[in-house]
C-alpha cells in the first residue's frame, strides 16, 4: 500500500498482490481464509 494506491513489484508477488487486495477490500479474517485456501504460509 502507497497512500491509496496498492502495487506490486512483478509476477513473483503477484500471490501477495493479491492477498493485499483481499485485505483492503474484506480484512484480514478474508486473508487467512485465502491462504489456508491456497497453502500459502
Amino acid at each position: 500500500m502507497d497512500g491509496s494506491l496498492i502495487t506490486s513489484q512483478g509476477a513473483g508477488t503477484a500471490m501477495l498482490f493479491g492477498l493485499e487486495i483481499v485485505r483492503h477490500f474484506l480484512g484480514d479474517e478474508a486473508v487467512e481464509r485465502v491462504r489456508t485456501g491456497v497453502v500459502l504460509r
